[in-house]
């Protein structure tokens, strides 16, 4: 499967909503779920800030960052097998009745993080060429 370079964008609603939007659940394992959500969101923000030149580009923070998303990505299916629920939940049906395309981009998630965090390098206007900043 080729890496959808999209995958952190895409993800980032997915993971990212029921993280931020509660933190009054009752049910335990999705206590956990929503736990390991919220360190996805916490590091795409560090990334996304150095991206939109809202801060300085720190090659050592988005690699560690990147690193930090691949491996929360490559465990993230799990916590979804069981369809738990809890009313407080924000978590979208379609993870369920489309467990596998689920699957499939966390796998391409987890692959575009972890090609991020070992090939960036000290030049990261190729990474973020988009930045108001300057480098250095």
């Amino acid at each position: 499967m080729r890496p959808n370079s999209s995958a952190v964008l895409i993800f980032a609603p997915v993971f990212g909503t029921a993280a931020v939007a509660r933190t009054d659940v009752k049910n335990p394992a999705l206590k956990a779920r929503m736990e390991s959500m919220k360190q996805i969101v916490a590091d795409m923000k560090v990334i996304g800030e150095m991206v939109k030149g809202n801060t300085p580009v720190d090659v050592s923070a988005a690699r560690t960052a990147a690193a930090s998303i691949a491996r929360l990505a490559a465990e993230k299916p799990a916590p979804f097998e069981a369809n738990e629920d809890d009313p407080k939940s924000e978590a979208p049906p379609s993870i369920w009745t489309n467990f596998e395309d689920f699957t499939a981009k966390s796998a391409d998630l987890q692959e575009v993080a972890q090609k991020l965090s070992t090939s960036m390098t000290a030049t990261p206007v190729i990474w973020f060429p988009h930045s108001k900043r300057s480098v250095g």
